[in-house]
């Protein structure tokens, strides 16, 4: 991988080596020392940050850790799957996975499938405009109407209702 990764974007032998280290998860400090350069660990760290910075680097990194993330994509949805289908149960009878983590998974894997709840009932006030098709009036009266309906929904706090606890701290122990 390092090598392709150095004729693709332009990296030195060190470059690369680094690239491939932050990727497998190696702290950049200590990636920056294991690639041959050399310094304190603090000089390491700073330097290592300055070279995930560089022009060539910067773009390997993103790009391999595409590829990778692409990789985890796969096993990520084989995990997901075999959560969803798992019916084992514990020894009280109860299932091993709760139902609402096995819904909750459910809805996230549908929603990144691309598919997503139908939206609430809009009620009909005509023809429905984008925010760039409004005029500074329309925008303006639509903050308001958004505003207000925040501000119903707001609960009052009062600092009496706060529960009270008195506690002696030991400031030495």
């Amino acid at each position: 991988m390092a090598g392709a990764v150095a004729r693709r974007f332009g990296l030195n032998e060190r470059q690369a080596a680094f690239v491939k280290l932050v990727i497998s998860g190696v702290d950049p400090g200590l990636a920056y020392a294991q690639c041959g350069y050399s310094g304190t660990p603090l000089e390491c760290a700073q330097n290592a940050a300055t070279l995930m910075r560089h022009p060539a680097v910067l773009p390997a990194i993103h790009n391999e850790l595409g590829k990778q993330l692409a990789v985890d994509a796969i096993i990520a949805r084989r995990v997901a799957v075999k959560i969803l289908q798992d019916e084992r149960v514990n020894d009280a009878g109860a299932p091993l996975v709760s139902a609402k983590v096995k819904a909750d998974l459910a809805v996230k894997m549908l929603r990144l499938a691309g598919h997503v709840e139908p939206r609430a009932a809009v009620a009909d006030n005509g023809p429905v405009k984008t925010l760039s098709e409004m005029s500074t009036e329309e925008l303006r009266a639509r903050a308001a109407q958004l505003e207000d309906e925040i501000a119903s929904r707001a609960k009052p706090i009062r600092a009496s209702d706060a529960p009270v606890e008195t506690q002696a701290l030991d400031m030495f122990e």
